[in-house]
């Protein structure tokens, strides 16, 4: 017979069974399901949080719970997207020659028009992403320009084809995350990188970039 111990527990937002004064607690509180056992309601807790959940409830800690399953589910759906949607082979020869990059190659052009982006930005792209995003147009745009156009030439690869890509799945992400621009521009990376067999985040990155310069993203 196992001695193990069951770590962790599924707890119900709102409760399954509430009491009268958890009714009156959370009545004008949002409640984001139909059934109370749907998934949207139930989250994963230790014991010890679950107990303290169920026995110290407040609007606080139930607004809390509420806001994390919201981002969980969002993360989840952001994952499901990145397993979905097709990327042609083809860009996977542009991840590697972003990687092979030498120093010498790399020259940045300050003289680069880089698009404003608080002309795009809605308020809800930190500033350190801001600048990442900048840095890597200056760097790297006509770099990348280039490449899209010797691997067009070298393959079938059709840049107006997965551009078009991009911009639909720049739209899912959006509609997703609520148009916030921090989680879109992540999520993006996240879902190229998966695409990509994982050979390099950074260059994933730059690619997104790329397609902020050329409008495809926060157009």
């Amino acid at each position: 017979m196992s001695n193990r111990t069951k770590v962790c527990e599924v707890a119900h937002i709102y409760p399954l069974n509430p009491t009268e004064y958890e009714k009156n607690l959370l009545i004008e509180e949002v409640k984001p399901f139909v059934n109370p056992n749907e998934e949207s309601n139930l989250i994963l807790l230790c014991n010890n949080c679950h107990e303290k959940y169920d026995k110290k409830k407040t609007k606080q800690t139930y607004r809390e719970m509420v806001e994390l399953k919201s981002s969980i589910l969002k993360q989840r759906h952001n994952q499901n997207l990145c397993r979905q949607d097709l990327v042609e082979e083809e860009i996977n020869l542009i991840v590697n020659r972003i990687t092979d990059l030498s120093l010498e190659s790399i020259e940045q052009d300050l003289a680069y028009d880089v698009l404003n982006l608080n002309q795009k930005s809605n308020g809800t792209l930190k500033a350190i992403t801001k600048t990442r995003i900048n840095m890597n147009i200056s760097v790297y745009f006509h770099i990348i320009r280039e490449m899209f156009i010797e691997v067009s030439k070298e393959t079938n690869f059709d840049f107006e084809i997965f551009a078009a890509q991009i911009k639909v799945i720049y739209l899912k992400f959006k509609k997703k995350n609520d148009d916030n621009q921090e989680r879109i521009f992540e999520g993006m990376i996240n879902w190229l990188n998966n695409k990509t067999g994982r050979v390099s985040f950074i260059a994933c990155e730059i690619i997104i970039c790329f397609f902020v310069q050329d409008c495809e993203v926060f157009s």
